[in-house]
């Protein structure tokens, strides 16, 4: 079998320090699969999508084993680093 595309490992997020939002979920995204990630209103959604790309609010703090994008594990590059990343290696619709 492939390696995943994308491979996220029991991520977490809160907000304010207190509010739990995402709590340990992990996934794998394998070529040629669709994704679909559903929940009603309010279930972190757009928090999780958000986590992968790093781009939550300041008020939010993430915890996760790995989010590895091709074997690329993002949680240990900077900013800078994932600047150059985002839209061009990884997006979300």
């Amino acid at each position: 079998m492939n390696n995943p595309l994308l491979s996220v490992e029991n991520l977490s997020v809160t907000f304010n320090h207190q509010q739990r939002v995402v709590d340990d979920i992990s996934f794998a995204i394998y070529p040629g699969e669709t994704f679909v990630l559903i929940g009603e209103s309010g279930s972190g959604k757009s928090i999780t999508a958000l986590s992968v790309l790093r781009l939550l609010p300041n008020n939010a703090r993430l915890k996760a084993s790995a989010i590895s994008l091709q074997d690329d594990n993002l949680i240990k590059r900077s900013e800078f680093e994932l600047c150059k990343i985002r839209g061009r290696r990884d997006a979300s619709v």
